[in-house]
């Protein structure tokens, strides 16, 4: 039986303890100053580092950057509390300042995305000598697994793998509300938008181009041609380079 921690279980969190207490080889405990109601099974669920007690195989840590220094000032003065094996889903904080934070613990940055409860999420891991498999084994059921050589990686993918599905859901929800505005009921609407984005997403496992959708002065090409005029491709590029640059400034010692 593997014993996890999971400190932080917000959306993220959350995701991560749904996935991870799947496996009935986990015992998970969750940490949260303002604990769900998840004490079942083989689940237990604490308000506070302090009450950790025990020694556990791997602890992720997924709070705020903004909490991490006072989580990792009161984990490390726990003295009932052991762990090997830190994994943290903290974005922008790098693992030289995770080191700084637990200085006697192996060291993993991973970014899930949301997707990973339903087993078809996303899951990114970077360590710095490339020992990635007990991460990956933890999250192989999430969804695909993607290991980054280099650390920066992680962060360009925490703006497209983790962020970028809302950006697509914004699309999805404006097109389901111009249709609603041209005529359509709300429920055919969101059907329609929540259809083509299915659609988008079955082509791109098949490699079809934008090309091979839009035909010559044809409906779609019109659209496209639209969405330049309005320099929607530059849209796109300024907001991964802001959502990275957020990402490398989130956290400061």
């Amino acid at each position: 039986m593997k014993k996890i921690a999971i400190i932080g279980v917000g959306k993220l969190g959350t995701s991560i303890f749904r996935l991870l207490n799947k496996n009935p080889n986990h015992t998970v405990t969750i940490v949260d100053h303002n604990p769900v109601m998840l004490s079942v099974g083989r689940v237990h669920s604490l308000d506070n580092v302090d009450k950790l007690k025990g020694e556990y195989d791997t602890t992720i840590i997924s709070v705020k950057p903004s909490d991490a220094i006072d989580m990792s000032r009161k984990l490390y003065l726990n003295n009932k509390f052991k762990t090997s094996k830190i994994m943290s889903a903290m974005a922008g904080v790098n693992v030289k300042t995770l080191k700084y934070m637990f200085p006697k613990n192996d060291i993993t940055r991973l970014m899930p995305n949301l997707s990973i409860i339903n087993g078809n999420g996303l899951t990114c891991i970077y360590h710095p000598l490339g020992h990635t498999i007990g991460a990956s084994n933890l999250f192989i059921g999430g969804g695909r697994v993607i290991h980054m050589d280099r650390e920066q990686d992680i962060d360009i993918a925490t703006c497209i793998g983790s962020s970028g599905p809302a950006y697509f859901l914004k699309m999805m929800e404006t097109m389901a509300s111009e249709g609603r505005e041209m005529g359509l009921s709300p429920c055919t609407s969101m059907m329609l938008a929540k259809e083509a984005l299915r659609c988008a997403h079955s082509l791109s496992e098949s490699n079809t181009s934008i090309n091979d959708i839009a035909s010559p002065n044809g409906i779609t090409e019109k659209g496209l041609e639209i969405l330049e005029k309005h320099k929607f491709t530059e849209i796109i590029k300024d907001v991964l380079k802001t959502s990275l640059d957020r990402t490398n400034n989130i956290f400061s010692l």
